[in-house]
Parts: structure tokens; C-alpha cells; sequence
């Protein structure tokens, strides 16, 4: 569970740093007077290849160090299903946020849902009592 929280941290972090750093060419691109949604479609799909690459080397890394009895296939495809939703919001956060806290939001954003979806945090703490006794007035 660790290891797709860091790796999705990670993967969010580096397609938010292909935006930040491509941004200055999309306002050439723009001022040009070419289209952006093909500028967009086009830096998204090669981030998402480059991305897929990286996220097959490590999903076949830790499928042969970890030795999972669930069939490989389908680890593998759940690595890149992690990888194409870390992305979108690796790719979301630069749009609407400043360049100098693009890091720092996708990754505390990315860290703190990982955490929260994965399992690593009990997300609500139970006691002896019921849900029901909990809520009540």
C-alpha cells in the first residue's frame, strides 16, 4: 500500500513539473495563435506515455522483488490505473494554481487522498460504542 501511495506521489509530482515547465511555451503557443486544446492533447498524451513507461519498470520491479500471488497481469494493470488517474491530477493542479505552489498542492493533495484511499489510515476511529450511540444527542 506504501509503495502506490509514494509512486503515485511521485508520478503526480512529475506531471505536474512537465506542465510548470512547458508553460512559458504555451504562451508562445497561444500567442501564435494555434490551438491549445492541441498543444493540451498533445503534452498530455506524451506525459501520460512517458509516465506509462516509467510506471511499467517499476510495476514489474515490484511484482518480482514482492512475489504477489495475484496474477501478474492484474498487477500490473492496477500500477497503471494509478498511474493514469495520478496523472490527470498531476496535470490539473498547474492549470489553475500558481507555478510556485504547484508542488506543494498536488502533493499534499496526492499524499493525503493516497493515504486516505489505500487503507494506510483508519479513516474514522471506533470505540466500544455504536455508530448509532456516537451521533445521538
Amino acid at each position: 500500500m506504501k509503495v502506490g501511495v509514494i509512486s503515485g506521489v511521485l508520478l503526480g509530482l512529475t506531471a505536474a513539473k512537465s506542465y510548470t515547465d512547458k508553460r512559458l511555451e504555451f504562451f508562445c503557443e497561444a500567442g501564435s495563435g494555434y490551438n491549445i486544446d492541441a498543444y493540451y492533447l498533445a503534452l498530455h498524451i506524451t506525459t501520460l506515455m512517458e509516465q506509462l513507461i516509467m510506471i511499467l519498470w517499476t510495476s514489474v520491479v515490484v511484482l518480482w522483488s514482492r512475489n504477489t500471488t495475484s496474477n501478474g497481469i492484474s498487477f500490473i494493470l492496477n500500477f497503471f490505473f494509478l498511474d493514469w488517474v495520478v496523472t490527470a491530477w498531476g496535470l490539473f493542479f498547474p492549470i489553475f494554481v500558481q507555478p510556485n505552489n504547484v508542488i506543494v498542492v498536488t502533493g499534499i493533495f496526492l499524499a493525503f487522498f493516497g493515504m486516505q484511499f489505500s487503507g494506510m489510515v483508519d479513516p474514522l476511529l471506533f470505540s466500544g460504542k455504536s455508530l448509532y450511540s456516537f451521533f445521538r444527542l
